[in-house]
């Protein structure tokens, strides 16, 4: 329910920027996150700056190599180390519960044609909302990239209690749960302004190992002294889905261009759409959607869309030319 540049390799290029200075605002394992006055960030390798570095030192670049940043009188380094302590602490204030909050103005795209939320866009603004706590965080994708990871949504469960209207704008919320064995959870709240709740969520993700697609569990991504917060707004663990073979619906499903995410493949959101289109145009109120991935689809990939719809409920699943199944779903249907 991605879950901001690097190279596509991973690494983090030096970036020639003459007479800028940067702030080592903090580091996280062998790599620093260095800010810009203008609170640019980048992360380097911790390897590549000069022995001795510490956390609100000022660094420039020469010649393609990181060097203290010359000729600083005392004035000018302490108003950008008081910058950097400034930074610091903002940070910090704001990442005490690990909570993110962001406000969104909705779309008259986010909606159906009977003015019901869409579910890709529920997923959509979760999915904002995650990445851009994760870049706060120093997991994002970037800062992932440099180390060789990348996250990836395993399932996901979000249920209505009351659809916002067109135009609305909405405060998004988002905190993770302290990491698992080898998953890693994260909450979701959309609530009007005056705190109201409209939809809640959950989601579970992994952390994979880009060279071998492998889970990476021996990582630690989180900052150390990141207070977590402990709330869960759905059941404690959240269920797998059983779904065996279905009615065959429509034709064959094949993603395209407008179907990808950064990670060249198919976005987390956009499956949803992939089932709902197949099936008739009417009206309906979904009240619980549960989504579970079980491999990456890549671009031109055709999809057989399963599926079997009551009064209640919709079961369904996207399964490839060979039989394998990609994904399953399963919607709870209101009045």
């Amino acid at each position: 329910m991605s879950p901001s540049g690097s190279d596509r390799s991973g690494v983090y290029p030096l970036r020639e920027v003459s007479a800028v200075n940067w702030i080592v605002e903090r580091f996280s394992g062998d790599f620093a996150v260095l800010e810009a006055e203008n609170r640019r960030t980048q992360t380097v390798r911790r390897a590549e700056l000069p022995p001795g570095t510490r956390c609100g030192d000022v660094l420039t670049q020469e010649n393609a190599q990181w060097i203290p940043a010359p000729d600083q009188t005392l004035e000018t380094a302490a108003r950008i180390r008081a910058k950097a302590e400034s930074i610091r602490k903002t940070k910090k204030e704001e990442t005490m519960q690990a909570v993110y909050e962001m406000e969104a103005p909705l779309r008259i795209s986010d909606f159906d044609r009977w003015g019901q939320i869409s579910p890709c866009a529920v997923l959509d603004l979760f999915q904002d909302a995650a990445s851009r706590h994760a870049e706060s965080l120093g997991c994002g994708y970037d800062a992932l990239q440099a180390r060789g990871l990348f996250w990836v949504l395993i399932r996901v469960k979000c249920k209505t209690i009351k659809s916002p209207a067109f135009y609305d704008t909405v405060r998004l919320r988002t905190w993770p749960l302290p990491a698992g064995r080898v998953g890693y959870r994260r909450e979701y709240c959309m609530e009007t302004p005056d705190g109201t709740p409209l939809i809640c969520g959950a989601s579970d993700w992994a952390l994979l190992r880009l060279e071998t697609r492998r889970p990476a569990v021996d990582e630690s991504v989180y900052p150390p002294d990141l207070a977590f917060l402990t709330d869960q707004v759905l059941e404690p663990k959240l269920p797998r889905l059983r779904i065996e073979e279905l009615p065959v619906i429509g034709n064959p499903v094949r993603p395209a261009f407008t179907d990808l995410d950064r990670n060249g493949h198919i976005n987390n959101a956009k499956y949803v759409n992939f089932v709902l289109n197949q099936l008739p145009m009417q009206k309906r109120i979904i009240r619980t959607m549960e989504l579970e991935y079980h491999k990456e689809v890549l671009p031109g990939t055709p999809l057989r869309i399963e599926a079997l719809e009551s009064e209640t409920e919709i079961s369904a699943r996207g399964v490839d030319e060979v039989g394998e199944k990609r994904f399953s779903c399963k919607f709870e249907l209101g009045v």
